[in-house]
């Protein structure tokens, strides 16, 4: 898992902390040529470690956009502006 933060307003993850057990499984059915890649984890591996990972997950992610979200720092995107253009950092 990577994270990273641009200034007060801007985050990016690469990983999938909203991905459900649900989803998972949809994913390591329809993308099962995916896990035969050297190095990929089997689909019952996927499956198996949700019970043990995903909790924690959630309850991070809930707390994180909780506090972000409750914070006034962040800027409004105005609509005129384009919006590849990062936001300023404060």
């Amino acid at each position: 898992m990577q994270a990273f933060r641009y200034g007060d307003n801007a985050f990016g993850f690469q990983f999938h902390p909203e991905v459900t057990l649900e989803m998972k499984g949809i994913w390591t059915m329809k993308a099962a040529e995916r896990l035969k890649s050297p190095g990929a984890q089997q689909r019952g591996v996927h499956l198996s470690m949700h019970a043990l990972y995903d909790p924690p997950l959630d309850r991070w992610i809930n707390g994180f956009l909780d506090r972000w979200l409750a914070t006034d720092k962040r800027v409004p995107v105005v609509a005129s502006e384009p919006l590849s253009r990062p936001l300023p950092a404060e």
